[in-house]
């Protein structure tokens, strides 16, 4: 807990100094995810389903995604750009010298703050459709489940393409390409090709966590398939990630 509150005061007092920076943060994604929802309201302009989707579950698709995205930024994203460059430059000795999980303090070193702000929006644009589209509990139930269980996917894949800069240096180019996955996969399953869609949902199960939490909502058997697979998928990637950090450190060598 002491580690914990450490972690926010630096957060905090960071923000405080580079609060200007941080509002416009804020402002652009905002801005962003308003565009997102007035398109998504433009699709279903002229008709109320389009491929089985309605507007509600599209809208509530885009929230839930952006709302996954703020949700590992905000515990994540400066500890794993941090991550990358102490690697590098050899400068991960305090970390490793620390009586904590280095595997765990590399990432949540740091609290990204504008993010907080930006899920607290985003939060209540699914609140507001969740009561608009009057879904059952036990959906209800299943798709912050589901919401979750896409979160730590998504912290884990990560984790495991930015370990590899233990071994090649220019993996740190591909430390948004889960970003733009998430983004370029935020849409329904069944407007992609089938190759497209068994290779995200499947293999890489990208596509799968952006559309389980929405399509939980109206629970049945092949929901409760695909969420049991996500989470022995996900147990299976938290083992290897582990691994992964273990055989990277062995591989570090200090600059001091």
């Amino acid at each position: 807990m002491r580690l914990i509150k450490g972690v926010w005061k630096i957060s905090i007092e960071e923000f405080l100094i580079y609060r200007l920076t941080s509002f416009f943060t804020f402002i652009l994604a905002a801005v962003f995810f308003g565009v997102e929802l007035v398109a998504g309201h433009v699709y279903f302009g002229a008709t109320g389903n389009v491929g089985g989707w309605t507007e509600t579950k599209y809208q509530l698709l885009i929230a839930t995604v952006s709302s996954m995205v703020y949700l590992y930024n905000i515990f994540f994203i400066v500890g794993h750009e941090n991550m990358s460059e102490d690697i590098l430059a050899g400068n991960l000795d305090y970390t490793l010298l620390r009586p904590v999980s280095s595997y765990w303090f590399t990432s949540m070193s740091r609290i990204d703050i504008p993010s907080v702000f930006n899920l607290a929006l985003s939060g209540a644009v699914i609140i507001v459709l969740l009561v608009r589209g009057q879904f059952d509990a036990i959906g209800t139930v299943l798709y912050f489940v589901a919401f979750l269980v896409g979160v730590v996917l998504f912290f884990l894949l990560n984790k495991l393409i930015l370990t590899c800069t233990f071994w090649l240096d220019g993996f740190t180019a591909l430390g948004g390409i889960m970003e733009d996955s998430i983004d370029f996969l935020s849409r329904p399953a069944a407007i992609f090709p089938k190759l497209i869609r068994g290779l995200f949902t499947v293999i890489i199960p990208i596509l799968l966590i952006t559309n389980l939490p929405v399509e939980a909502l109206q629970y049945s058997r092949t929901v409760s398939y695909w969420l049991v697979y996500a989470l022995v998928f996900e147990f299976s990637i938290y083992q290897l990630s582990k691994w992964f950090w273990r055989q990277g450190i062995k591989h570090y060598f200090s600059a001091n």
